[in-house]
């Protein structure tokens, strides 16, 4: 992400949280999330997720016919794109070339 997109979503993010004046520090360790996953474990995640659920239940959340089907978003999964700076790409456009070249019975010096 760019240095100045990345500032402008933390100004936002801090509006957005209720803050005063702008902040120029993160507000915690961005890996302390990472090390609180591995801490609870599988077990409480899933126990933190069944009183998430619980709790949106009594509150009238969610209703009865909303736990019935779950659907899933799967735009955050990653894509087979190849970027066009991607050395890999460059190189089937090279083996393309060449097996072009040689189809076409013309010489080239290198392949």
């Amino acid at each position: 992400m760019a240095p100045s997109l990345s500032k402008a979503i933390r100004l936002y993010w801090q509006l957005f949280c209720g803050e005063t004046y702008r902040q120029t520090e993160l507000p915690i360790d961005p890996s302390s999330l990472t090390r609180w996953r591995k801490r609870v474990g599988n077990e409480g995640v899933a126990t933190l997720l069944a009183a998430s659920i619980d709790a949106a239940r009594r509150g009238g959340v969610i209703q009865k016919a909303g736990r019935q089907q779950v659907i899933v978003d799967t735009t955050v999964m990653p894509k087979g794109i190849a970027h066009p700076t991607e050395s890999r790409l460059l190189d089937r456009s090279r083996q393309h070339l060449v097996k072009e070249a040689k189809d076409n019975e013309f010489k080239l010096c290198q392949n």
